[in-house]
């Protein structure tokens, strides 16, 4: 039994579960023209970079936080 890995296989990623749970009012763009993942909100549909080290998900989480608070 031989295996071989093609040049496919070879860069194929594992790609990591989301577990914030700001994806749920959230949808991934995936990258811009810069390169960087965007991610849109759902209610207002602003878009924010979003991945990566340098872009989590905190500015995510406060722009949930504004707009909860404006629709109080």
């Amino acid at each position: 039994m031989e295996t071989s890995k093609t040049a496919e296989d070879i860069k194929k990623k594992k790609t990591k579960a989301t577990t914030s749970d700001v994806w749920r009012y959230f949808t991934k763009l995936g990258p811009g023209d810069d390169g960087i993942d965007r991610a849109q909100c759902d209610g207002c549909k602003q878009k924010f970079k979003a991945g990566g080290k340098q872009y989590g998900t905190s500015s995510l989480k406060r722009h949930l936080d504004r707009i909860y608070v404006w629709i109080m």
